[in-house]
């Protein structure tokens, strides 16, 4: 699928450069990992209305609370790929005009709290 993407201009990047992504059973040159394009529809009606919310408090919120290596967003509906790897980037890129530049492998922070003020609280199983 990935690769008919790509020769047909759809958007769609080279299976090389998809390994340990998209392309899920097939490592990269670093080892293993796996991608999924994601869409938050109470965020995307915040983004998208014109309600002042910033893609930037999603993607600090995701970053202070979920485990992930790569996370870019793209401005239609705030989308945004989470990728997971075994050997983690920790890196945010945005495709609207405005970045983030955490250093890879950048931590949590308390100081990026003020980007995600109203948001649903975090519910933890038992385990965690």
């Amino acid at each position: 699928m990935n690769e008919f993407g790509n020769l047909h201009k759809m958007n769609c990047g080279s299976n090389e450069s998809n390994y340990a992504g998209h392309i899920w059973d097939k490592p990269d040159k670093n080892g293993m990992g796996a991608m999924a394009c994601i869409v938050v529809p109470w965020f995307a009606d915040l983004y998208d209305e014109g309600k002042g919310r910033d893609w930037r408090g999603l993607a600090y919120w995701i970053h202070n609370h979920l485990p992930y290596s790569t996370l870019p967003f793209f401005p239609k509906l705030c989308a945004f790929n989470i990728g997971w790897h075994e050997k983690p980037r920790r890196s945010i890129t945005g495709y609207m005009g405005t970045r983030i530049d955490l250093p890879s492998g950048s931590p949590p922070h308390a100081s990026y709290a003020s980007w995600y003020v109203g948001f649903p609280e975090l519910k933890r199983n038992a385990q965690g």
